[in-house]
């Protein structure tokens, strides 16, 4: 994907513009490899979510019952399955509103502080939703994945909020705040999503 003119430099001066991080970060959610990546772990962890559904349904209605314990076991395999699908789901969808909420701040540039804030801004949300994506995808290992995505779902409503990405902005104090709704999921994220 080409940057837009916006993205890499003031037309008139060629000086960099303050938000050209926010421009990286959106030719890196949206390149193809990162979308067949996200979308294959997801279906992968649907497909476990199914075989733990299957197996539980098969274990209480099949025609060997399966024991109270047994079913137990299966019903906390299937919420773990299930918090790991939600996890893979939710990597999908923060990249989608991250996508917004970029453009929206495109059209609507920001003139209420210093070039270096701005860009110091941009760079800490480009770093940061990298991070806070690669922590929601690993959840290969998670220990307590139910309760990982339930927290992250939690502090991730912020950042994957339709109105908010569409009502977003280039003014710093949107900006900080999007810094900051991204450091708390990014801090929740990798206190609950502990490798096992």
């Amino acid at each position: 994907m080409a940057l837009p003119t916006w993205m890499l430099t003031h037309t008139d001066t060629l000086k960099p513009v303050p938000l050209a991080a926010l421009g990286q970060l959106l030719v890196w959610l949206d390149s193809t490899e990162n979308r067949v990546d996200w979308k294959a772990a997801r279906l992968a962890r649907e497909m476990d979510l199914i075989e733990a559904e299957r197996a539980l349904e098969e274990a209480q209605y099949g025609r060997e019952k399966a024991t109270a314990e047994r079913v137990v076991q299966l019903r906390e395999r299937v919420a773990d399955a299930r918090g790991r699908a939600g996890l893979a789901a939710l990597v999908e969808e923060l990249a989608e509103r991250t996508r917004l909420r970029i453009a929206a701040t495109a059209n609507h540039p920001g003139t209420d502080a210093d070039d270096s804030v701005l860009r110091a801004l941009a760079v800490d949300l480009n770093l940061g939703i990298r991070n806070l994506i690669d922590a929601l995808a690993d959840t290969e290992h998670v220990h307590h994945p139910a309760e990982a995505h339930r927290n992250a779902a939690a502090a991730l409503t912020e950042l994957t909020s339709a109105r908010r990405a569409v009502e977003a902005t280039g003014a710093a104090r949107d900006l900080r705040r999007w810094a900051e709704a991204v450091k708390l999921a990014l801090d929740v994220t990798r206190l609950t999503a502990i490798p096992a």
